[in-house]
């Protein structure tokens, strides 16, 4: 099956949301902002990487030798590993004093999102979203256009829209992230359902 048929997979999910509304001049710095915090990231992961695999290789010759010594360059390399996790899963830049949680309800796919929103939208408008998937915690910085916004429900205190939002900039390993979640919510799923049927 290709991405691309993957892309419109869609799943009922509960992730952490902010998002602000931007011009066009936003967008276009943005979408470099983030080419670049891509392309600076991966340089660094390759870098460390690189230093890893020789560092192996210099405590494979100092096992039987150096033992201690040995243990020492394993705790670093170790700690190389955990840099490197650090940043691959560096968090976005999010302006909000709440704890990183499962806040807002949202039908999510690798093509776009949709969530409830006080606030109405026109059709078209930028947005500006930062996204925290669960239980990975992963991160995810992107831009979308809105491609839909209606009334949901009224409310005591106003009305609440249903906001569809399509992405216009998503980087790579971001899409890539989104298809293996929205696949393996949707697998989760169906083996629920039929551990249920079973009884």
């Amino acid at each position: 099956m290709t991405q691309e048929k993957r892309k419109y997979f869609r799943i009922s999910d509960n992730i952490h949301l902010c998002f602000r509304m931007i011009d066009q001049g936003d967008l276009e710095q943005g979408i470099a902002r983030l080419q670049a915090g891509v392309s600076r990231k991966q340089r660094m992961l390759d870098s460390l990487l690189s230093v890893d695999v020789r560092l192996t290789d210099l405590i494979d010759d100092l096992v039987d030798e150096q033992p201690k010594i040995a243990a020492v360059f394993k705790l670093l390399s170790r700690k190389t590993h955990i840099l490197a996790q650090a940043i691959a899963e560096q968090s976005p830049d999010i302006e909000s004093e709440d704890p990183i949680g499962p806040t807002h309800p949202v039908s999510l796919s690798a093509n776009g999102l949709s969530f409830k929103s006080a606030e109405s939208f026109n059709e078209g408008e930028l947005l500006e979203l930062h996204l925290v998937l669960f239980p990975a915690v992963q991160a995810i910085s992107a831009f979308g256009k809105v491609v839909n916004c209606r009334i949901d429900e009224p409310v005591v205190t106003g009305a609440t829209y249903e906001v569809g939002v399509e992405y216009v900039f998503l980087a790579e390993e971001d899409l890539d992230f989104i298809v293996a979640h929205v696949l393996d919510n949707q697998s989760q799923q169906l083996r629920h359902s039929k551990s249920r049927g079973d009884k």
